[in-house]
């Protein structure tokens, strides 16, 4: 992932691995420090993923 450098790619990207870790509705501790680590390899700010965080589970809820 270090290599994307596109700003959309990097938030789709992680949007994607919340996605996948969330689906059962929990995230344990390993899961948020490969989400944390994640951030930091796409080069994303706490805000920002904070702000995708919110995004991807009010669409989620959407869902239900």
């Amino acid at each position: 992932v270090g290599v994307v450098t596109d700003p959309q790619q990097r938030a789709d990207l992680y949007v994607l691995a919340y996605a996948i870790v969330r689906a059962d509705e929990g995230i344990c501790g390993a899961e948020r420090i490969y989400l944390a680590q994640l951030a930091s390899l796409l080069k994303l700010e706490k805000a920002t993923v904070d702000r995708l965080e919110a995004e991807t589970d009010d669409r989620i809820s959407g869902l239900t």
